[in-house]
């Protein structure tokens, strides 16, 4: 298998990406500029409605998430990271 196979092996759509977060879940997302697109976070918000209870972690938000918005509230608890000396 070439670099190229073996890599496009390991790539996944939004949606496919966003179907491996299950009810129960935690995740994260890292600062700033590290954040991933609102492709992939939309991609997760959309499917509110076959979620429950998911966390998801974060700090210093630089875009727009669907996510945070209200009608999302029941699906998923917002945990938000403070960071100081």
């Amino acid at each position: 298998m070439s670099w190229k196979e073996y890599y496009k092996s390991k790539t996944m759509s939004a949606g496919e990406a966003a179907k491996l977060v299950k009810s129960g879940d935690r995740f994260w997302t890292p600062l700033c500029l590290g954040q991933p697109t609102n492709l992939i976070m939309d991609a997760i918000a959309d499917r509110k409605d076959e979620l429950n209870d998911v966390d998801y972690n974060f700090a210093l938000v630089l875009r727009p998430y669907k996510i945070f918005q209200p009608e999302y509230r029941d699906t998923f608890t917002l945990i938000p990271a403070f960071y100081s000396p």
